[in-house]
């Protein structure tokens, strides 16, 4: 096999290493919400919008990035992005209140969806078709190692400094990444400057869904009642508009894409909330320090690290189908025992529960994500692709402010009671995980 060139992987590698801080960033966040509630003098529903408003920026920025590599010198793109992400990461170190951190946080998630969004466009670009699968494969190993040190590295730091630290660690890397993609990374031609953007359409949906999660979070009927409405206004205008917004709703009349992405939707809201309560669990629950609680949920990362290169072998071998319902039914069996456990379980069956949950998560994510595109027209794959990375992210959205929502209405009802509310939010997250078997039943046959 020919050898790689050294300029051709040095290129990728600076691409790659942008995306590190956006990563760590999330895996690192949930282990200071205990430090940054007490730090702030708020709650937990007031807390989580920092990551919700992150996460819902992030997923509404999706089609601009597509926008921007259209129009303007990827490299530029990139660069100016991850100066963003550094930049606000600053100024969220600074940060005097809880409101601040959550409209920096937002400002902050526009710069890391556009980085994530470009990172592997710009890569199969620098690589070229005939070594594209080779190049990812290398440059995007580390991205794997995530959700075992992410974690490791935000309790080191959160117990030993303070969780702006985690910021600090933003900037260092992300001007480490500037410099190298300045040297390396080749500028890009405008890929389609006749490509228009719908601003319109993205301001609708960013309304809509912000107006329910936020309806949600407060229990609030009027700002559900105007998400309903926006909802409404969405779907006339994309009428309108003979399904060329940012949202297409026509794709939804494929069964297959309709199913697949209402699975991710779901698989990303029950994974994703209970991500955010365990670290409190171990340290709320259990009096665990931030570097105890980064270690105990050591296992659960090394599991989806294990499985990741074997489910290639298992979707050949079931088909997409079977490992799903396969694969449901064990997240349901190993979320189900974090419903009965409480302060007085053995820190070894809870690892081992972790582990076993941790095994289910690849094989969920990625037969999903693989059957979106089968039966649709091949003029529909761009914007299928958009909009299910779009979806996936309102469903770690939602997922998150669900959870914190019932966890911190028990907490303020149930004074003195903590562990009730953990199990609450981990039922809550088994009545998801029962959901996802229904979108398994309308995937087509030829998927087994």
């Amino acid at each position: 096999m020919e050898k790689l060139p050294k300029s051709l992987l040095a290129a990728a590698w600076a691409v790659a290493l942008a995306a590190i801080a956006p990563m760590l960033d999330m895996n690192m966040m949930n282990m200071a919400v205990q430090s940054m509630t007490k730090d702030f003098h708020t709650t937990l529903n007031i807390l989580q919008w920092g990551i919700t408003g992150y996460t819902l920026a992030l997923a509404m920025i999706i089609p601009f990035s597509s926008f921007l590599l259209n129009h303007f010198d990827g490299k530029k793109v990139m660069v100016i992005s991850t100066l963003v992400f550094a930049l606000t990461s600053f100024f969220i170190t600074l940060s005097n209140s809880v409101q601040m951190f959550i409209g920096l946080r937002v400002i902050q998630g526009i710069g890391a969806g556009i980085i994530t969004a470009l990172m592997k466009t710009l890569i199969v670009k620098i690589a070229g078709h005939d070594n594209v699968g080779r190049v990812i494969g290398i440059v995007t190993t580390p991205m794997m190692l995530g959700p075992i040190f992410g974690p490791i590295l935000g309790g080191v730091i959160v117990q030993n400094w303070t969780w702006r630290w985690l910021f600090d660690i933003n900037i260092f890397i992300s001007i480490i990444v500037v410099l190298l993609m300045m040297k390396y990374v080749p500028a890009f031609a405008a890929f389609n400057e006749d490509e228009s953007f719908d601003l319109f359409g993205s301001l609708l949906l960013a309304g809509l869904i912000a107006s329910l999660l936020y309806g949600l979070s407060e229990q609030s009927l009027l700002w559900a009642a105007v998400g309903v409405f926006t909802t409404a206004i969405y779907i006339i205008y994309d009428t309108m508009r003979k399904h060329k917004s940012v949202l297409p709703l026509n794709l939804f009349k494929y069964t297959q894409f309709a199913a697949s992405n209402a699975g991710s939707f779901l698989y990303n809201a029950t994974v994703m909330g209970p991500m955010f309560i365990l670290p409190l669990y171990f340290q709320e629950g259990r009096n665990f320090t931030a570097i105890e609680a980064s270690l105990a949920l050591l296992p659960q990362g090394i599991a989806m690290l294990i499985t990741r290169p074997l489910l290639g072998k298992w979707l050949h071998i079931l088909g997409s189908k079977k490992l799903l319902r396969i694969s449901i039914f064990g997240l349901l069996v190993t979320t189900l025992p974090l419903v009965f456990i409480n302060e007085s379980t053995n820190i070894l069956i809870v690892g081992t529960i972790l582990f076993l949950r941790g095994l289910t998560f690849g094989s969920i994510k990625v037969p999903f994500s693989a059957e979106m595109y089968n039966g649709l027209p091949h003029q529909y794959l761009a914007e299928a692709g958009v909009a299910g990375n779009m979806l996936e992210q309102f469903g770690s959205g939602f997922g998150t402010a669900l959870i914190a929502t019932v966890v911190s209405a028990l907490i303020s009802n149930h004074t003195g009671n903590t562990m009730y509310a953990f199990q609450i939010g981990f039922f809550v997250s088994c009545l998801g995980t029962l959901l996802m078997f229904v979108p398994t039943f309308f995937l087509v046959k030829h998927a087994d």
